[in-house]
């Protein structure tokens, strides 16, 4: 699910790097199947992640039942 940070983050970067975006969205598709794919760094204990692709990154939280994307932004 994206949450609308997310949705914002994603309509602002197909203006910038479309190719990124999709790029992105095929992540963010992928970590249905695998919500911990290698390269997922863990923020802490939190159950918050993040996931480096390319130039960009997607912080995610995975829940018991559902995985929540917080927010897609330039990494850093």
């Amino acid at each position: 699910m994206l949450e609308p940070r997310a949705l914002d983050g994603l309509r602002r970067l197909r203006l910038l790097d479309p190719v990124g975006a999709k790029t992105c969205t095929a992540a963010i598709r992928a970590l249905a199947d695998e919500p911990r794919p290698e390269g997922a760094f863990p923020l802490g204990e939190s159950g918050y992640y993040r996931l480096a692709v390319g130039t960009w990154r997607v912080l995610y939280q995975v829940d018991e039942d559902a995985l929540f994307v917080l927010n897609i932004g330039r990494a850093s």
